[in-house]
């Protein structure tokens, strides 16, 4: 995801293509992949996954900037980071999980603002 977001030079494209990275990801680990399948993991292990991939994406959204990211970040990568769980989980039919296209319109019309209102 990491080199997802550092292969593009426009920071509104790194958010798209961090999504698509985490999808394929998710598409080609094993495990990820029966996510949808088996019982759910228990409540413990998923709080710390999402606060890990919280942590992870406001990191990446605050990027450069001097002190800690704000509460506006942190509570968009809170949501990005529980999106991406529930998508993996219980993959929706639109957009369609399948298509990286459709995925990545999805990520420029809906995730993108999110990411630029929070940074102002």
């Amino acid at each position: 995801v990491a080199d997802a977001i550092d292969s593009v030079e426009d920071p509104n494209e790194g958010v798209a293509e961090a999504f698509i990275a985490a999808v394929s990801f998710a598409r080609a680990h094993p495990m990820l992949r029966r996510a949808g399948q088996a019982e759910p993991a228990p409540i413990a292990d998923s709080v710390e996954l999402l606060k890990m991939g919280s942590a992870f994406i406001a990191n990446y959204i605050h990027g450069e900037e001097p002190g800690a990211p704000s509460q506006q970040v942190r509570w968009v990568a809170d949501v990005f980071a529980r999106l991406f769980f529930t998508y993996i989980s219980i993959p929706p039919s639109d957009p369609d999980f399948g298509d990286d296209a459709e995925l990545r319109r999805f990520a420029r019309e809906v995730l993108t603002p999110m990411v630029e209102r929070a940074v102002g």
